[in-house]
């Protein structure tokens, strides 16, 4: 550690200027090491046996976890009430950032009722989730997707929100926490990966309806049950084809067609018939939806289902729809 900030060799090389102070400093107290947060991260057994398994517990590399305080007189929503811990003074408190710390000083003082915390204001909880997201994700980048989804959503992102309204119209949730009211979208359904989502959004042009029905199209072919998941890449495939092809909707005969075809398929293992589509498709690296895509409608276009005349689903369907963009996608790459 230098005694003074050294210039480095990037385009901007002056000293940094610091915009404004926000907040409050930490103040240093102990609190219950039951304070938990209002929905937390999955506290992972493995993370914590590799903080301890060199030399176990020291105080030396040990940071104090971060409590959010709630000002004098706050009511908290209804939603997150019961997770809150009440301090003598009668505030709000919530863990924000440490809850593997908590756990392994409880590991190393199981007789302990109170640990050291650091403990910052904070005027609402919609803030306490954007915290949450900068934290963890933003300045440290070790919270998952789905787990920031989760808090940016809370935190009232409109863009998040939008999203969260796309995920409850397809009848799919993503699973930020394993906790009460982790779930984002809707809750009775499937789960999908909020990045291969985002993924399925993106590349079908926002075709809300293509994305729903090949949710229903995959859960039912495969029995897919509430609280599973939903594979991003046969996702983001069958939603291609709906997008590009909308006549497999559209079309009374196709739609039969499509209805038998899927039900060929229900003995199939999901993971073999995804990959053998993706093989048929190309496997293009940088476009494994596409690939599924494309092989996909192959399968299909071959399949003898008697509801339509082959001349007619040829036409309806046309490879070189899939066939162009899976070339773009392969020039993009080289």
């Amino acid at each position: 550690m230098s005694k003074n900030i050294i210039n480095n060799t990037t385009k901007d090389a002056s000293i940094p200027e610091v915009k404004g102070v926000v907040g409050t400093p930490h103040l240093y107290k102990y609190m219950p090491v039951s304070v938990g947060a209002l929905v937390n991260r999955a506290t992972l057994n493995t993370t914590i046996r590799q903080y301890l398994k060199d030399r176990g517990f020291d105080h030396a590399l040990w940071v104090p976890p971060k409590v959010a305080r709630f000002p004098v007189g706050y009511q908290p929503p209804k939603a997150f009430k019961d997770s809150y811990y009440v301090g003598k003074d009668g505030r709000y408190y919530a863990l924000i950032d440490g809850d593997h710390r908590r756990h392994m000083f409880k590991l190393a003082f199981p007789n302990a009722t109170t640990m050291p915390v650091m403990v910052v204001d904070i005027d609402e909880e919609s803030y306490y989730h954007k915290l949450f997201y900068e934290i963890n994700f933003k300045n440290r980048k070790n919270a998952n997707p789905d787990e920031t989804f989760l808090h940016r959503y809370l935190s009232l992102e409109e863009d998040q929100i939008a999203l969260a309204r796309i995920l409850e119209y397809c009848k799919v949730g993503v699973q930020g926490s394993p906790e009460d009211n982790g779930i984002v979208g809707y809750t009775k359904g499937p789960f999908v990966r909020v990045a291969r989502f985002r993924t399925a959004i993106r590349i079908t042009d926002e075709n809300k309806d293509a994305i729903k029905n090949a949710i229903e199209d995959i859960s039912k072919t495969w029995d897919i049950a509430p609280g599973s998941f939903v594979p991003g890449d046969l996702l983001g495939g069958f939603s291609l084809l709906l997008h590009y092809y909308p006549a497999i909707g559209t079309s009374a005969k196709l739609r039969d067609e499509w209805a038998s075809f899927l039900e060929t398929h229900k003995n199939y293992k999901m993971k073999v018939r995804s990959r053998g589509w993706k093989k048929a498709g190309g496997d293009v690296n940088n476009a494994q939806c596409e690939s599924i895509a494309l092989g996909l409608l192959k399968d299909f276009r071959s399949f003898r289902g008697g509801k339509i005349t082959s001349k007619h689903k040829s036409k309806l369907l046309p490879k070189a729809r899939l066939e162009k963009l899976l070339s773009d996608k392969e020039n993009t790459s080289e």
